[in-house]
């Protein structure tokens, strides 16, 4: 992985120091992954223009890694690095998302800080691999949303009950390095996609969970895990049938960002969250909820209009070990 995960720890070191002291550097942060994104935009419609053969394009992670390998090394190694790294690539369909970077401190702790402990979910990969190992980390976000409770200062140690829980947590960790996820879920010869999404929701955490379902010429299924996202429930207390609501809408807004973005039309799209109230809630009309409900149910229902909602029973839901945690090497 080389350049681009020195240059992730980088941005990621920047991001953590400078949250909220520093907003410049933040600013700073966005636009350059904006000028990288627009980049690689530009370079791939002029190879393209040129006719070059899309096997001779760098992709996305090809492309990022050439920029932060010329920053480190210089053009020509870099350049060196890049065709050492395509020409161990066997092919396309068989790579692999990258190695989690390994966590820096994961053995229990005999004394902690609340600012010690407050960013490591942050620092466990970058941005997909964090969605991906999202039951792993779950975790520690539920833990570090607890210490609001407590009125501890940022300097103040944790106390003993807090920091076994902490230490609990670490334990779970090791072996998140060794995860690796097919990066190519399509084939050349994909005839029909269809897409599968699970929700579920508990007290502490909910999350959602999209599969892509393709179907070749030859009549060969495959499926592959598409995207995944988790989040947090918050301190406020809330209901769980309001929180796979929640789910749902949720479930719904990643739908609406991946469809467009996929290579074939989709032919159909199955949703199924856990909990029946949520489908029936789904029958009625918007304005018979109350106010919160309503706008939720409303934008879910212009969302995944063209959608068939199924009931999915929680063994057979893979949402649901988001919501409750596991350790790395379950996963």
């Amino acid at each position: 992985m080389g350049g681009v995960d020195h240059l992730d720890r980088c941005i990621s070191n920047y991001r953590i120091k400078n949250r909220t002291k520093k907003w410049t550097v933040r600013v700073i942060l966005h636009m350059i992954d904006f000028a990288v994104s627009s980049a690689w935009i530009a370079y791939r419609h002029k190879m393209e223009a040129a006719g070059a053969l899309k096997k001779d394009i760098f992709d996305y992670f090809h492309f990022r890694l050439n920029v932060a390998t010329t920053l480190i090394y210089g053009v020509k190694q870099s350049q060196q690095r890049i065709a050492t790294i395509s020409s161990s690539d066997e092919s396309i369909e068989d790579s692999e998302l990258p190695a989690i970077r390994r966590i820096p401190a994961c053995m229990p702790h005999d004394s902690a800080r609340k600012k010690d402990v407050r960013h490591m979910p942050e620092m466990v990969g970058d941005r997909i691999h964090r969605s991906i190992i999202g039951p792993v980390i779950a975790k520690g976000k539920i833990f570090i949303q607890s210490l609001r409770l407590p009125k501890l200062d940022w300097n103040d140690n944790l106390p003993t009950k807090v920091l076994q829980t902490w230490n609990d947590v670490l334990v779970k960790l090791p072996g998140v390095d060794e995860i690796n996820v097919p990066r190519y879920i399509l084939s050349d010869d994909v005839n029909k996609i269809d897409l599968y999404g699970f929700s579920d929701a508990s007290e502490r955490a909910y999350g959602v969970v999209l599969y892509i379902r393709c179907v070749t010429n030859s009549g060969i299924i495959q499926t592959n895990l598409l995207c995944c996202k988790y989040k947090v429930t918050p301190l406020k207390p809330v209901t769980v049938p309001r929180l796979e609501l929640s789910t749902a809408l949720l479930l719904a807004r990643l739908l609406h960002k991946i469809v467009p973005v996929l290579p074939l039309s989709v032919d159909k799209i199955f949703l199924c969250p856990y909990p029946t109230i949520v489908l029936a809630w789904l029958d009625l009309q918007p304005h018979l909820m109350k106010i919160s409900s309503s706008n939720k149910l409303a934008e879910i229902q212009s969302l995944c209009s063209n959608s068939n909602w199924r009931y999915a029973s929680s063994n057979n839901n893979p949402a649901n070990v988001r919501t409750r945690g596991t350790d790395a090497r379950v996963l």
